[in-house]
């Protein structure tokens, strides 16, 4: 007979041994009940059997210790968003089991559960930094430098950093306009360029970039509020490349260029005074004071020689025949000053008129164009000196000195 027929009874009706022994075999099978699952709970005790749903409940701890299982204390979030240890609160040595058996976590604070194993379970699940990008660039993009028509931005430097205020890279704008710079994308997330120039405050702006692409922040600058610094360094007329140019102002990052092939280099800045250029080649120096003005270029210049051609003619006296001598350059008006080259001179050739030296030619670190020289020619009669402006000479326009000290070999 199952339970659900089991006929109702009034006062003074006989129970059968068919209906006692259903009751009694319904009572004995809720004896034996057992549960399974975290959210039913039974037990017996001295009034009989009870059934509940018990829903677990998390503690959060402070885990102590290299390996599971750790010791801990209960915490609870403070007031400022911190955790601080609960008065009263629950702790244990050893007690809590990370159910992968991860080592490690000395100090995290997690969330953990008591089992009918008599102990504190929990499972780490480690929020780690997204993984890093395979392809993609973080790119600054200078819409407008404040004059119009738009012109270029030279050597503004861009910082990049990340969502936690942490640098990820700088680049330099280059002069193709629209000025830009590009590094590469360490992850996806939230970035902010810095766009600084000398003499003005940085431009910011941000963006939330995507692996696998050009993530680009525009910039402009106010109206007339950039112009231009230029330097052009040329050797004989040939422009000279990789030579660092330098800005400087007070109070400011110094702006840097490096002449290009043509031998130019331009960097933008705030407008104002207070500025000024060096620039070095060899032991030819340029530098001063700049004043920028809005949407203006201000323009500096270095020509410079590094090799001098020339000739020694003598006299058609046969004792110059084989004469030898020495012909020191010095940068100055007189002996005194450093020599920049010396170079041994032989009389061994004759052109019908006199006797001459062969074509020299001397190297020598750059000096300014036009710079003061003194030209010392020693033979056995006696020194010869001229003093005179060192421009450039070539294999076709070389120096020809001749037999103005009247030069005589004994």
């Amino acid at each position: 007979m199952s339970l659900s027929r089991i006929p109702r009874v009034e006062v003074g009706d006989p129970i059968t041994a068919e209906l006692f022994n259903a009751l009694a075999s319904r009572l004995e099978r809720f004896a034996n009940l057992s549960v399974s699952g975290r959210s039913l709970r039974h037990w017996s005790s001295p009034t009989g059997q009870s059934l509940a749903r018990a829903c677990p409940q998390v503690t959060w701890a402070r885990l102590s210790g290299d390996t599971s299982p750790y010791s801990f204390v209960e915490v609870r979030e403070g007031p400022g968003g911190d955790w601080e240890e609960l008065p009263h609160g629950d702790s244990g040595t050893l007690l809590v089991h990370e159910v992968n058996g991860k080592d490690g976590l000395d100090g995290s604070v997690v969330p953990i559960r008591w089992t009918s194993a008599g102990d504190w379970r929990f499972q780490w699940v480690g929020y780690g930094p997204p993984p890093p990008c395979e392809t993609g660039r973080l790119c600054l993009s200078i819409t407008n430098n404040g004059c119009s028509p738009s012109g270029a931005v030279h050597g503004a430097v861009v910082t990049w950093t990340n969502a936690n205020g942490d640098v990820v890279g700088t680049c330099t704008t280059s002069g193709a306009s629209p000025s830009a710079c590009c590094i590469d994308l360490p992850a996806p997330g939230t970035y902010t360029a810095s766009v600084k120039v000398p003499g003005l405050a940085p431009r910011t702006g941000s963006v939330d970039a995507l692996c696998g692409q050009d993530n680009t922040v525009s910039v402009s600058f106010p109206a007339s509020s950039l112009g231009t610094f230029c330097f052009s360094l040329t050797n004989c007329g040939i422009g000279v490349a990789g030579v660092e140019v330098t800005v400087s102002k007070p109070g400011e990052p110094d702006a840097t260029a490096v002449t290009d092939g043509s031998g130019n280099a331009c960097v933008s800045l705030g407008t104002g005074s207070g500025y000024s250029y060096s620039a070095t080649y060899g032991d030819a120096t340029a530098s001063g004071p700049v004043t920028i003005f809005g949407c203006n270029t201000v323009s500096r210049s270095l020509s410079v020689i590094t090799d001098y051609y020339f000739r020694i003619t003598s006299s058609s006296d046969p004792r110059n025949n084989g004469c030898t001598g020495t012909f020191t350059l010095y940068r100055g008006p007189n002996n005194t000053y450093p020599a920049i080259f010396t170079q041994l001179i032989s009389l061994s050739l004759f052109d019908g008129s006199g006797y001459i030296s062969p074509d020299y030619h001397q190297n020598f670190s750059a000096i300014p164009d036009g710079t003061t020289v003194l030209a010392e020619l020693l033979f056995p009669s006696g020194p010869g000196n001229v003093v005179f402006f060192l421009t450039c000479t070539g294999p076709g326009t070389l120096d020809n000195y001749g037999n103005y000290t009247g030069i005589l070999c004994p």
